[in-house]
């Protein structure tokens, strides 16, 4: 069974995807010999915390082993903790650290945190903690205190585009430019998900273009959402007819209408002069004159609205019919 997230996951520094400044510290760290007993990887998911944890973990012991790794979603117990602190007690036989990897450290009880905090506080010399999360302000100030922490970023869109392009390569998959950034893009910076979203694609044929990356994925084009939002200003009821035909489908509206919010802002950036993913100069001209600003406070309301509802196709098409954007 082919999966690409396995396959192509970093095994070495040299392999990791967008964390440079990371990497180049942690490097300098081990040559120095200037090992913490304590790290925090924190950021988003898929960027790369658990991974460089592994590749962190076997430099240290020079690929030896001592390493556990623990998910503290399912193992966040008090006693959980104890027997770990229990455990970190005794050195080694064969490599210089005990090295703990917890993974979705922020899932850990009040007393697991309490418990975990003794043996931070004074931590046996041959023993390295690295703690995972995506969600550090749910963690103890105590705790993050004693932790050295390296905040893992979104990977630009150029970088998950140069490394799709290189499994493509090596898999000898036939993907276009175009399809590649949509892959990249839909990933939220995250290079696991975008490797998977290559997967999901691959799965359905060797030969990617843009149409099979939004069917797969469950997208519009583009120019898909420039002509919606063109028809919520100056067409109204072909607008009403295009959410229509979109339930049918069985398109998630809400997070149709998100991607919708999502192309508004990037419009009014880019003509600000800012830079962003996917939206060009050209795609802008093709919109009729509107109040983009009004729609995007309008629609961000509507978004809030619906959030909780169940049937919310008529709430959609009551705000197109309830607003005029035109100027």
């Amino acid at each position: 069974m082919r999966n690409y997230a396995n396959k192509y996951r970093p095994n070495d520094f040299g392999t990791v995807v967008g964390q440079d400044n990371i990497v180049k510290i942690l490097q300098q760290q081990i040559k120095e010999g200037n090992i913490k007993n304590g790290y925090l990887f924190t950021g988003p998911a898929g960027t790369g915390k658990t991974t460089t944890a592994r590749i962190l973990s076997k430099r240290i012991n020079d690929n030896k082993g001592g390493i556990v790794e623990i998910d503290a979603a399912s193992n966040n117990g008090v006693e959980n903790i104890r027997n770990l602190i229990e455990n970190a007690k005794f050195k080694s036989i064969d490599t210089k650290y005990k090295i703990y990897i917890i993974d979705e450290v922020h899932m850990l009880s009040i007393g697991a945190f309490n418990a975990l905090l003794k043996i931070l506080e004074e931590p046996p010399s041959h023993v390295v903690f690295i703690a995972c999360t995506t969600d550090p302000q749910k963690i103890p100030a105590t705790i993050m205190s004693r932790l050295q922490r390296f905040d893992f970023k979104r990977v630009s869109l150029l970088k998950l585009c140069n490394h799709l392009k290189n499994i493509a390569q090596l898999e000898k998959l036939k993907v276009s430019d175009e399809a590649i950034k949509y892959m990249a893009y839909y990933s939220g910076g995250g290079v696991r998900d975008a490797v998977s979203n290559l997967d999901l694609c691959a799965s359905y044929s060797n030969n990617i273009d843009v149409a099979l990356v939004l069917k797969v994925m469950g997208k519009k084009s583009t120019s898909h959402y420039i002509r919606f939002i063109s028809d919520i200003v100056s067409n109204k009821q072909r607008a009403l007819d295009c959410i229509d035909e979109l339930y049918a489908d069985g398109v998630n509206l809400k997070q149709y209408m998100k991607d919708v919010c999502n192309v508004l802002v990037q419009k009014q950036v880019l003509e600000l002069g800012g830079e962003v993913d996917l939206l060009t100069i050209e795609d802008v001209s093709q919109m009729p004159e509107g109040d983009y600003t009004g729609m995007i406070s309008s629609l961000l309301q509507l978004l809030n609205f619906i959030k909780f509802e169940s049937e919310y196709k008529y709430i959609i098409q009551g705000w197109v019919i309830t607003h005029d954007w035109a100027k």
